[in-house]
């Protein structure tokens, strides 16, 4: 097949403790209507498109959502 589109929406979801979560490294994507709850805070937001440094934003740390 040449293409395929995705039925659903699909997270990667990151555990707190990144040497031993089993998280989506571990497990691979999470399928949205699999994840229960919401966010609540923003607690760490970088940006780094196509290989260029890493930039904190910092207006997005400890935002409320």
């Amino acid at each position: 097949t040449d293409t395929y589109a995705f039925k659903q929406d699909y997270y990667f979801v990151l555990g707190d403790s990144r040497h031993h979560a089993r998280d989506s490294r571990h497990w691979g994507f999470l399928p949205g209507d699999h994840i229960i709850g919401k966010p609540v805070l923003i607690w760490f937001s970088v940006d780094n498109p196509a290989g260029a440094p890493i930039r904190v934003l910092w207006n997005r740390l400890f935002k409320t959502i």
